[in-house]
């Protein structure tokens, strides 16, 4: 069974049975011919070829585009996409038919266009506004996020937008992952959803503050106060990715150490081990831990404190 989210799932399925396409080199021309004048059968088989030969088949993008605005099959036009998608940059041109495609009537057609247009990252900036407003297609949706967080940076201009996006539990972690790709421009809008009153959008905010990395530590030393378990948990995971940088949350890292929650515990001494000397303000309680009910919480603070005090 092919994973939901993968769009390219029945094309895979179709190259094997799709007529008309021959093992070795491919004359990119013919294909083309084929592409633009035959009947359906070999449209579909030119595409679908096309798709195969990544960069090798750039001279067909103004084929491809052709055939993606307007073939009245919605597999070619699938297909179409998906060459242009395996093109890449070399496909730029490309962008805005892709673009435009993320409406079109066939949900294979609209996904894999967002899969495209993350692939082209920046070169496709353009299209952020059309990919915001893909987001609610309910099919296709994670495409379009995942596009956005490829974008980065440039996707800066969206970010009201991207917040707004994290009521929508499917694509929220993805959401959450643009957000921090971002960077610290979507610092003060995520810093000010740390109290919105949905808990699990508060999670997904902890996770995109993770993504930030150093610039964030403050903000996700301050999730470790959250009344949600799950908050509170994701916090301490995220301050462990980054490790000494996190020095600054040991402070508030030592209370959970006491959580009543044994994944809090545990992650919290994995964290404070990560963290290393500096956190060396922790090695009351993490010596207590070795009387916990947990046995796993138990070996998390024995290797912490091996990691704290290295020489002890």
């Amino acid at each position: 069974m092919c994973h939901p989210l993968l769009a390219t799932c029945s094309l895979l399925v179709l190259f094997s049975a799709v007529p008309g396409d021959d093992e070795g080199q491919h004359d990119v021309t013919a294909l083309i011919h084929n592409l633009k004048n035959g009947n359906d059968e070999a449209r579909l088989a030119a595409a679908r070829t096309l798709g195969t030969l990544g960069s090798e088949a750039k001279k067909a993008v103004p084929a491809l585009i052709a055939a993606l605005k307007s073939d009245k099959e919605d597999k070619v036009r699938a297909y179409s996409v998906f060459a242009l998608k395996s093109i890449g940059p070399d496909a730029k041109e490309a962008i805005p038919a892709i673009t435009d495609a993320l409406k079109d009537k066939n949900e294979e057609v609209r996904c894999i266009a967002a899969d495209a247009l993350g692939k082209m990252g920046a070169l496709a900036k353009s299209s952020i506004p059309a990919l915001v407003v893909a987001l609610k297609d309910s099919e296709c949706g994670p495409h379009a996020a995942q596009a956005l967080a490829r974008m980065g940076p440039d996707a800066k201009t969206v970010i009201p937008d991207l917040i707004e996006a994290l009521k929508i539990e499917d694509i929220r972690p993805i959401i959450a992952e643009a957000l921090g790709k971002i960077g610290k421009d979507s610092l003060p809008a995520l810093t000010k959803n740390m109290t919105n009153k949905d808990e699990n959008i508060r999670a997904a905010v902890v996770q995109a503050l993770g993504f930030i990395g150093k610039p964030a530590m403050l903000a996700l030393a301050g999730a470790l106060k959250d009344q949600s378990g799950e908050v509170r948990l994701n916090a301490v995971i995220e301050l462990g990715k980054h490790g000494p940088d996190a020095a600054e949350a040991v402070p508030q890292l030592i209370p959970l150490l006491t959580d009543s929650l044994d994944d809090i515990r545990y992650e919290t001494a994995m964290t404070l081990g990560m963290i290393g000397p500096a956190a060396k303000a922790a090695v009351e309680k993490l010596a207590a831990l070795k009387k916990d009910k947990s046995e796993r919480v138990v070996l998390a603070a024995d290797r912490a404190l091996r990691k704290i005090q290295p020489h002890d």
